[in-house]
């Protein structure tokens, strides 16, 4: 009981600073709320993000890593984490068909993804990309929702983006951000490991 309260106190919160309602004081880092996705982050203050335009669907956010700035120009040569959902239009049955094989475009060699990843506490599956110019490494999490029983409506995606030099450190920043991952949903979480 206390877990929907708190839960529904931080959707109100959300709801209103996203509304322009309250503003944060300093202390508080900004919130991105996506209300259609039924998902949330909190985003460090000072942290640069890469948004869609205001004219365009939004499905996610990617928060950098780095002292760069905000865009989305540099994405894919800035190390980043990010969020992003989408309809389940190809009714996946699972977290891995989710995934599908993404960690083998673009002549990614697929390796086993770190031990415990997973979005909000949800079933998840996660695979590691090692990227064809071996610089870069692309871990993905998927998850779904719960909402229709066996077919989830919505699956959800999350990513780290970074160098062989980087990911330890980057690793232990996208554990924090995956538990800071507020999906709004009917699902329970998995039961601790």
């Amino acid at each position: 009981m206390w877990r929907v309260y708190e839960k529904v106190k931080r959707l109100l919160s959300l709801v209103l600073i996203a509304c322009g309602a309250w503003a944060p004081t300093a202390a508080v880092a900004k919130s991105y709320l996506n209300a259609e996705f039924r998902m949330a982050v909190e985003i460090p203050r000072g942290t640069a993000t890469c948004r869609r335009a205001p004219a365009e669907h939004d499905h996610g956010i990617n928060l950098y890593l780095d002292k760069g700035p905000s865009g989305c120009a540099s994405l894919e040569s800035r190390r980043y984490v990010g969020l992003g959902g989408g309809y389940n239009a190809s009714e996946e049955a699972s977290p891995e068909a989710a995934l599908g094989d993404i960690c083998h475009l673009f002549g990614a060699t697929q390796m086993a993804a770190p031990s415990g990843l997973s979005i909000s506490g949800l079933l998840s599956a996660s695979c590691r990309a090692n990227l064809p110019d071996k610089v870069w490494i692309d871990i993905h999490v998927a998850a779904q929702n719960c909402d229709r029983g066996d077919e989830a409506d919505i699956n959800y995606e999350a990513t780290l983006h970074t160098t062989g030099e980087h990911l330890e450190a980057d690793l232990v920043r996208f554990r924090s951000f995956l538990n800071g991952v507020e999906l709004l949903t009917d699902c329970a979480p998995n039961p601790p490991p």
